[in-house]
């Protein structure tokens, strides 16, 4: 079973003008002009599934002058999970995973038009989890 979505958009400022600067036809920070999202279920036999999830993130603008962007950027995880039962009624998924497989560098959360504090310099992104080699757990 597969699951695909693609998104794109084009969104521009109509009329804007804030504190002076008119920003009319710029680009709206922080919304992606594309993103993609395939993610794959597997499985081989009824006890086992295998999941794969790829989604890609296209470039953002951080500020209403469009002066600084944000890159595209890749992630895929994946997981194996087994489930077995002690009883007709208990069943047991146990499971582990990759995340963010290729130790990709990118951002969680977009801070737009960011400011510094106390003469620091704007924050305009957290980064994101870099590569988790296994996750593992049981559920009941």
């Amino acid at each position: 079973m597969s699951t695909l979505s693609y998104s794109g958009s084009i969104n521009r400022f109509v009329e804007f003008t804030d504190d002076g600067n008119n920003y009319n036809g710029n680009y709206l920070p922080g919304i992606p002009n594309q993103s993609f999202n395939l993610q794959v279920r597997w499985f081989p036999i009824s006890i086992l599934e295998i999941l794969a999830h790829f989604r890609y993130t296209g470039d953002q603008y951080l500020n209403d002058s469009n002066e600084m962007k944000y890159q595209d950027y890749f992630l895929s995880d994946v997981k194996i999970s087994y489930e077995f039962r002690i009883s007709k009624k208990v069943p047991i998924n146990i499971y582990a995973g990759i995340n963010n497989l290729s130790d990709t560098h990118y951002a969680s959360m977009l801070i737009t038009n960011a400011i510094g504090f106390n003469n620091t310099e704007p924050r305009y992104y957290y980064p994101g989890v870099p590569v988790i080699l296994m996750r593992f757990a049981i559920r009941f």
